[in-house]
Order: C-alpha cells, then sequence, then structure tokens
C-alpha cells in the first residue's frame, strides 16, 4: 500500500517550504550536508561508508496557502493541487509544473524552484537542482570515504519515480530528474 506523503513526511507543519538545503543557511534550518554531517559522526563507528545510500524524488509539492505572495515560510493550510488534479499530500508531477520553470522563482541555498498557482504554492527539483544536490552528495561521500579508507561503491534510490517526466512532455529526454542525478554518479 502506499503511502501518501503526509505519512512519510510527518504532518503538515503549517508552513510553506522548499526541499531541504544543500548546504547550511542558518541555525534554523537543517541542510543536507548537516543531516548527513550528523548520522556520520553519529554512526561513524557502526556504518560502512560504501554502503550509505541516499533518495532523490521528481515530485512536486504542492501547498495551499491563504494568502498572496509567494515567500519561503508564509502560512499554509495543507496540501494543494494545480490544474485541478494532484497525488496524495499535494504530490504532483513534475510534467505539471516543468513549463513553468521560466516565471518559477528560484530558492538559491536549496538550488529548487517554487512557483504559486492561484490558492496553491509549489515547491520542485529541475535537471539543474537535482545535478546540484546529488554533487553535494557525492562530494560529502567521497570525502567521508577518504577518511574512512572506504571503496567508492554508491546507493541511489528514487522515489516516486512515477512522478518524473517519463512521457518527455517538458521537451527533451523522458525522466529528465533521473536522468540528470544518474549522471552526477561516478
Amino acid at each position: 500500500m502506499r503511502q501518501s506523503s503526509a505519512a512519510r513526511t510527518g504532518a503538515w507543519r503549517g508552513n510553506a517550504a522548499v526541499t531541504r538545503r544543500n548546504e547550511h543557511r542558518d541555525g534554523n534550518h537543517e541542510s543536507i550536508q548537516q543531516v548527513l554531517r550528523y548520522y556520520w559522526n553519529r554512526l561513524n563507528d557502526q556504518i560502512d561508508p560504501s554502503k550509505f545510500c541516499f533518495t532523490i524524488s521528481p515530485a512536486a509539492v504542492g501547498y495551499k496557502v491563504p494568502q498572496e505572495g509567494l515567500s519561503l515560510g508564509m502560512p499554509a493550510k495543507g496540501p494543494g493541487n494545480i490544474h485541478g488534479e494532484s497525488r496524495d499530500g499535494g504530490m504532483l508531477r513534475y510534467s505539471q509544473v516543468c513549463r513553468d520553470e521560466a516565471q518559477a522563482a528560484k530558492d538559491l541555498s536549496g538550488l529548487c524552484l517554487y512557483a504559486r498557482y492561484g490558492g496553491t504554492w509549489v515547491a520542485f527539483e529541475n535537471a539543474k537542482s537535482t545535478s546540484a544536490r546529488v554533487k553535494s552528495i557525492m562530494r560529502w561521500l567521497s570525502e567521508v570515504r577518504h577518511v574512512a579508507n572506504k571503496s567508492a561503491a554508491y546507493c541511489m534510490a528514487v522515489w516516486d519515480l512515477d512522478l518524473d517526466d517519463h512521457l518527455a512532455q517538458c521537451g527533451g529526454q523522458p525522466y529528465p530528474i533521473v536522468e540528470a542525478a544518474i549522471r552526477e554518479l561516478p
């Protein structure tokens, strides 16, 4: 049985957000680098860095927002949808938002995009942000493995593969998000 995004990511926290940032931004938010370092420091004697696995998701996430504007942290009422369709918990296909990338705002610290569709605020990744995210993770894993003197095997999993643009509706090749991630793997 498929879990809803709310079940996987926890209850709605009341604010519109973007995907987790690659690098540290401020003391109030964790970045991917901080989470990786936390678990490495906590488990380094129990985890083999050659078996460390990370995930990506091509899903766009929609939030219902009660007010005008487009800013990180604005109040959210819960999951939102656009174009009259949504999956569980406000999850949207990349092909539903890719054509709007030119008008989307870019969160440069997180390297992802966000846009507003009426009363719905949507955060999403594109090929460029996914590539940067995987590069950042690969760089960290390379550093950790060098220190630990371990092999360079890598593990990447993809959540919600069916939410990538498998029909190439965005132009270009099918599965642009996953393909961007694969290009960054050694």
